[in-house]
């Protein structure tokens, strides 16, 4: 069986009126594969896009470190001393020096450097001047703690596509990475400040708006979900989770955001066409180098806590290059979904069900699962259970193909620092 997933755009600007037709994700739903006991009787939904016609990349965005002087300097003269080394090795694009606390307007000792699109060629040679020269003595290069980093998965598609054509399969993986990238630990995502929510400007009038993938009732309906939320254990957002009229489907057009900004993970998604953004001022990209992009924050949130980056074995700024990034492999990929079959017709996806995955993917439908899974529960076990988060509840397949493009890419990633960076 073929379903597929329409496309949805804020400005209908932003693709040519004529691709309309073709801007569908479609998927073969057939029953699960798998035989453990969690997927009998369920289906499962596959897209149907050829990854081969796709470029995989990762490459780091920025990394930041954390370094002492060997005395007091302003973070505006540490820039400019940053910047003049660079010069020589090209080792960033930029960098942005900041207090230990991440402040700006800074002197002292203790400092944090941002350093965008580093070159693992460069930065050895560029860091070892500094250190030797400016930094407090005995520190290696070994030691030199990294407190952040951001990580983006780049889909191009072939180069051999015409521009139209290129356009559109560089939506429709932009639409497939949303559908079903699967974040770490994914139930911290649903708590407030965390939720998943898409950004994007107000058609017409160029403002920014905010829009949460799954909203709150409203009126009488929230009403009746607060009046049951005590009697289940719920948190009312999750109770709503199960009602496809409370998911919202994510603009192409706009930034999709998991996590909050300041906070130890956190992913962004775009159909990236632009680039050097400077509040409403961007470059726009030539058709070719126009991508499908998942970005992966990983920081401390006080530079040193080791929450970040020292988490997944990340400790200095030598483990980029010797140690590799196999960990990142937790905590980036993707899964399909599954679905009870329809109550009125066993071949098809519960109808509730499929019209959330469409809407906002494998993590819009996790969570209606985990909150039917307690709501289905034995009801006297409910009413003693105090309110609670609602866990992972694993029925979701690992999305193997996508996966291994993305595995090959960080491997690629890791080849080009070590050989570089030796």
């Amino acid at each position: 069986m073929i379903r597929s997933v329409p496309l949805v755009f804020n400005d209908p600007a932003y693709h040519d009126p004529k691709d309309a037709e073709h801007l569908c994700l479609p998927y073969t739903v057939a029953p699960c594969p798998n035989s453990q006991r969690r997927f009998a009787g369920r289906l499962h939904a596959v897209p149907r896009l050829d990854l081969s016609t796709y470029e995989f990349r990762a490459v780091f965005d920025w990394i930041e470190i954390s370094v002492e002087t060997k005395r007091d300097r302003s973070s505006v003269n540490l820039y400019n001393r940053l910047r003049k080394l660079n010069e020589d090795f090209g080792a960033f694009r930029t960098c942005f020096v900041a207090s230990p606390t991440r402040g700006s307007a800074h002197s002292g000792r203790g400092h944090v450097i941002k350093m965008q699109d580093p070159a693992p060629g460069g930065l050895p040679g560029l860091l070892r001047a500094f250190l030797r020269e400016d930094c407090a003595p005995g520190c290696a290069l070994d030691d030199i703690p990294v407190t952040g980093m951001e990580l983006s998965l780049d889909v191009y598609p072939a180069p051999r596509f015409c521009e139209g054509d290129y356009a559109v399969r560089r939506m429709l993986m932009t639409e497939l990475l949303r559908k079903h990238v699967a974040v770490a630990v994914a139930e911290v995502f649903r708590e407030d400040r965390r939720h998943p929510r898409f950004v994007h400007k107000v058609y017409k009038t160029g403002s920014n708006t905010t829009t949460q993938r799954v909203v709150a009732p409203r009126g009488a309906a929230k009403h009746r979900v607060k009046k049951r939320a005590p009697e289940i254990g719920l948190r009312p957002l999750d109770i709503a989770s199960c009602d496809p009229a409370h998911h919202h489907q994510p603009f192409v057009d706009a930034t999709l955001y998991f996590g909050q900004k300041g906070e130890r993970l956190s992913y962004r998604l775009m159909d990236k066409i632009t680039d050097n953004r400077k509040g409403d001022m961007a470059d726009d990209l030539s058709c070719h180098r126009t991508r499908s992009r998942a970005e992966f924050t990983l920081i401390d949130e006080t530079p040193g806590d080791g929450l970040g980056p020292a988490s997944v074995g990340i400790s200095s700024i030598n483990d980029l290059a010797l140690d590799g990034l196999a960990s990142f492999n937790t905590l980036l990929g993707f899964e399909l979904p599954t679905f009870r079959r329809d109550a009125s017709d066993p071949e098809i996806p519960d109808r509730d069900a499929w019209e959330i995955f469409a809407k906002t993917g494998v993590a819009g439908l996790a969570q209606r699962e985990d909150a039917l899974d307690v709501m289905e529960g034995d009801r006297d076990t409910l009413r003693a259970r105090a309110r609670q988060r609602v866990q992972s509840s694993g029925k979701l397949l690992r999305f193997s193909n996508l996966n291994a493009r993305a595995t090959k890419a960080l491997r690629r990633l890791e080849k080009r620092w070590r050989r570089d960076w030796l």
